[in-house]
């Protein structure tokens, strides 16, 4: 329902929600993200298009709908990107406020879902799961035109801790691929946003204003879900920054040239090499910036750590890595040779640090999703790839028919144990969703095993790979271990009947044709 509210001394009708979408000069991806947004099935929001630079193209791409929800607005002058963010947020005039960049798409059902949460729920801030759309133009021909959805994960909506969820940003846990509130794939009350203006909290800062606005909304929320299903579609193109910046593509080096021409006293770390140094640099101008985040400081530890793995990324996608390795050593010298050794010494253990911990068990839902294949294709019969909002329709049915009830994991482990402790080998971003997934139906008699792992999810016991038995447990190798996992319980003296993955364990479950499950009662 519309509410209508004084703004300059006229009544003005304030929709449910606004989608505010901010883009500079990639009309040909905006056409896409606006029509994800102009085929929701709840129809009670505004569109509001902010065109950096004025650009005649993104113009006519914006106003050819003809539809009276979308608002075409302009800041009059080229913005960074975190000002610029700043500017259309301003214009937003709904009740519940989300940002959708312009190469990427929403779930036909996300308003609607999102709706009914909020609305049972009274959280000030939902944020949600997301999957990758491979646009055909992306430089690895293999991948196009497909989906990848990830962890395991089910349609619940999760009770979110947004202390913890700060120190885990702060320690480098909640990382690149962490689901977490960044205004993209979220929806943050009207009265959070007031609240954050109030107290002066800036929601954006450079370099990446998505991480930071996770941080001011986590510090200003009466209330935070998280909801454990992809509502929004993340298009990975070669035009796209947030990806590109993984492969080391032009427009992300473009972009970091702009920014630092425009903020030239930006205090850096000693190293910008991968997308970690600059997540992590994001943080510690959020502590110069915001005032409820002062004293915290950032594990650079963990920092330059994950920033060798992203190295190794990018070395084994056929990218050219000497440079920053030559830079990673010069900043490793000296007084930062401790941190150094610490690094490497995680890295060198596999050590996996994000998690999840922030994000409590599921509070209600009746499936379970995404248990494999974890990509899917999105190409339509007659070949070529999908545009990425056709993607995002396809989306529903895709997990519709690969999905079982959420209590059929418990029970089919339960008759594989055959009384053995359960351990899920392998606590990795996949391990830990699926720890939280299975929590409630075991709580601690859930046992966890991965020597690299440094976090696990909460209430999972670690136990060491050397005192698995066969007679004393059963292992679940998760989808983050993999093959090597199988071979080693195999050497380990397991059968066949001793582990399983998650894949095998569900193989013969027919797929419920069942509707998402009625909204939660209010918490």
């Amino acid at each position: 329902m519309r509410r209508r509210h004084p703004r300059g001394g006229a009544r003005v009708v304030s929709p449910r929600f606004s989608i505010v979408l901010p883009t500079l000069r990639r009309s040909g991806l905006l056409a896409g993200a606006m029509r994800s947004v102009l085929t929701q099935t709840l129809g009670d929001f505004e569109l509001i298009v902010s065109n950096n630079a004025d650009d005649a193209d993104t113009a006519r791409v914006a106003l050819a709908p003809g539809d009276p929800r979308v608002r075409l607005v302009t800041p009059g002058r080229l913005l960074s990107m975190h000002d610029h963010w700043a500017f259309a947020l301003k214009q937003a005039r709904g009740t519940i406020v989300s940002i959708l960049s312009d190469d990427d798409a929403l779930h036909p059902r996300a308003l609607e879902i999102v709706d009914r949460v909020a609305t049972a729920t009274d959280a000030d801030v939902l944020f949600w799961r997301s999957c990758a759309h491979y646009a055909a133009d992306w430089p690895e021909p293999g991948v196009r035109g497909r989906l990848d959805f990830g962890p395991p994960f089910t349609d619940a909506w999760c009770p979110v801790d947004p202390a913890a969820l700060i120190d885990h940003a702060f320690q480098m846990h909640a990382g690149l691929h962490a689901p977490m509130p960044r205004m993209l794939g979220t929806a943050v009350t009207a009265r959070t946003l007031a609240r954050a203006e109030a107290s002066r909290t800036p929601l954006f800062v450079p370099s990446c204003p998505d991480y930071a606005a996770a941080l001011a909304v986590a510090t200003h929320a009466d209330g935070m879900c998280f909801l454990d299903t992809p509502l929004y579609v993340s298009g990975a193109t070669a035009r796209s920054i947030g990806t590109g910046s993984v492969r080391r593509a032009e427009v992300a080096q473009a972009f970091i040239d702009d920014l630092l021409e425009r903020e030239p006293d930006l205090p850096l770390l000693p190293a910008m090499v991968t997308p970690s140094c600059w997540i992590a640099q994001t943080y510690e101008e959020c502590v110069r910036r915001m005032p409820p985040l002062a004293g915290r400081v950032v594990n650079r530890t963990h920092v330059y750590a994950i920033a060798l793995r992203e190295i190794e990324m990018i070395r084994a996608s056929g990218g050219r890595v000497d440079d920053l390795e030559a830079t990673l050593d010069a900043a490793f010298a000296g007084p930062l040779a401790r941190i150094a050794e610490d690094a490497r010494r995680l890295f060198a253990a596999d050590a996996h640090l994000h998690g999840e911990a922030y994000i409590g068990p599921p509070a209600g839902g009746a499936r379970l999703l995404g248990h494999g294949p974890f990509f899917a294709p999105s190409r339509p019969a007659e070949g070529g790839t999908r545009s990425i909002d056709a993607a995002a329709a396809a989306v529903d049915g895709w997990l519709r028919d690969r999905a079982v009830t959420l209590d059929v994991l418990p029970t089919r482990l339960r008759r594989a144990a055959r009384g053995r402790a359960i351990v899920l080998y392998g606590l990795g971003r996949r391990g830990i969703a699926l720890g939280r997934i299975l929590t409630p139906a075991f709580g601690d008699g859930l046992l966890g095993c991965d020597d690299g792992a440094v976090l696990s999810p909460q209430s999972i016991t670690r136990i060491n790979a050397a005192t698995l038995d066969p007679h004393a447990h059963f292992v679940l190798i998760t989808p983050e271990a993999g093959d090597a996992v199988a071979a080693r319980l195999r050497h380990a003296g397991f059968a066949d009947a001793d582990s399983a993955t998650l894949r095998t364990l569900l193989r013969n479950e027919p797929a419920p044709r069942v509707s998402p499950p009625a909204a939660p009662a209010r918490t």
